[in-house]
């Protein structure tokens, strides 16, 4: 089949658009991954920094969270709770 140089400027701009499309999915998602990990990272600051050390069976759990939502709530608690203990309930309240 021949091909004329309309077909082929019709493909390439579909290349195209693909590309751009999936660049600023990639975008997007690393954004998002970021935000994620900053939350993350925030979360065990402060409760560092009010507890001291941070039980690993916590870090663990915080690590398998995605929810920037969630997260946020997490902070908020990390900040406001009177223990690590009382950080921890909520932890496991937040997993069901």
């Amino acid at each position: 089949m021949i091909e004329s140089p309309a077909y082929e400027l019709i493909k390439l701009e579909g290349i195209r658009e693909g590309i751009k499309e999936g660049f600023q999915k990639g975008v997007e998602e690393g954004l998002r991954a970021g935000k994620v990990e900053e939350a993350k990272a925030l979360i065990l600051e402060a409760l560092r920094l009010r507890f001291g050390e941070v039980p690993v069976r916590v870090i663990e759990v915080l690590e398998k969270i995605d929810n920037e939502a969630k997260l946020r709530f997490l902070h908020q608690r990390a900040i406001l709770c009177k223990s690590i203990e009382e950080f921890e309930r909520g932890l496991e309240e937040e997993r069901r």
